[in-house]
């Protein structure tokens, strides 16, 4: 394997065991607990039940850094989780323990390496999705689409000044004796005061945007919605039995100009999805930036940040079950292809992770 192989690998790797990253595992986390103990000192049991306290702390810990959705998921089924910590727990390693003899507590630190993937299976298998029947679950599709930045016009200051005159009249009296009698002339002499008021406007940059292929887009997104448990309706033959009321070509053209989508299209794909008994819509964008080298192993690295909306159409109205970002992702490769390819299916695969615990959150199938 060639070096540069190996960095590439390396970064890979380094990227997913990341905890930002989507579903990683596994994670090191902290936990920590104090208990109340009989007798003198704590018992073998104590400090067993004291570090079974803490992982449960740890997994508490980390779902609360994700997300709202993944956090309620997690109350509901506390004790399941408790009752079989190992499916979760691949390691634990206390850090520190106190004894206080005065208050008769125990308090133990540890550090464990928590099992994501499992904890994320147990959430979904635990939604209500998934204990309807497949021909009963709720039917979904989204329209999200790639795009990468073509053009950026940046504009320098503007700059405009006004000219504001104040006048000021001095009047002197001059007497002269003529034939006919006093003629008296008056001389005026005008004082001119000039203020100059300057100002200075700065254009926001103006970017332009071009469609790419959202092939690794749909799959990934497909992907995660599927193994939650919903029927995912491919967008282009929902496109074609709404009439074209859901529009492709007005989003795809719509994003390539800009960030937001017109209450008309938006309008037009919601109601036509909802005709077609759609329940759920996602809709949003994936940005690639520009390219740049990663200075520690001189690969490509790629963003891409990540905007979406998840609407519930099984209403009279329209509703927004949760939005995500604008949240960054960034993948490196060895060429610029393979960094965007590899940062578009994390986020991708982000994106719709969050959407689904939202909808598992709302016990909704």
């Amino acid at each position: 394997m060639s070096v540069k192989t190996c960095w590439a690998l390396t970064g890979l790797a380094i990227l997913f065991s990341s905890p930002a990253a989507f579903a990683s595992s596994p994670v090191e986390q902290h936990g920590v607990a104090t208990i109340q103990f009989s007798g003198k000192a704590p018992t073998v049991v104590d400090y067993r039940n004291a570090e079974k306290a803490a992982e449960i702390n740890a997994i508490a810990r980390y779902v609360a850094s994700t997300t709202s959705a993944e956090e309620r998921n997690f109350k509901k089924m506390r004790k399941s989780v408790m009752s079989s910590l190992g499916q979760y727990v691949l390691g634990v390693t206390p850090i520190s323990k106190s004894i206080d003899t005065d208050m008769s507590t125990l308090t133990m630190v540890v550090r464990v390496d928590l099992d994501t993937n499992a904890l994320s299976n147990a959430f979904r298998s635990h939604s209500s999705v998934h204990a309807t029947a497949t021909n009963a679950r709720s039917i979904m599709t989204f329209i999200f689409v790639a795009r990468q930045q073509a053009a950026i016009t940046r504009y320098g200051p503007e700059t405009s000044a006004l000219n504001a005159s104040q006048v000021k009249e001095n009047g002197v009296n001059n007497a002269a004796k003529t034939e006919t009698g006093a003629a008296f002339a008056d001389e005026h002499t005008a004082i001119t005061r000039t203020k100059i008021i300057s100002s200075e406007t700065q254009r926001a940059a103006t970017i332009k945007y071009r469609v790419t292929s959202s092939g690794t887009v749909n799959s990934a997104m497909t992907g995660v919605f599927t193994n939650a448990g919903y029927t995912v309706a491919p967008v282009q033959i929902v496109a074609a039995r709404s009439h074209n009321e859901v529009n492709l070509k007005a989003f795809r053209d719509e994003y390539a100009r800009g960030t937001h989508i017109s209450s008309q299209t938006l309008t037009n794909a919601l109601t036509g999805a909802q005709k077609l008994g759609v329940k759920y819509l996602a809709i949003g964008t994936l940005d690639t930036g520009m390219p740049s080298v990663d200075p520690q192993t001189g690969l490509q690295r790629v963003f891409v940040k990540v905007t979406g909306t998840l609407y519930y159409l099984g209403g009279l109205f329209p509703r927004t079950v949760v939005a995500v970002g604008p949240v960054q992702y960034s993948a490196l490769g060895p060429n610029q292809s393979v960094a965007t390819t590899t940062a578009l299916r994390l986020a991708a695969k982000a994106a719709a992770h969050k959407m689904a615990q939202a909808m598992a959150a709302a016990q909704v199938h």
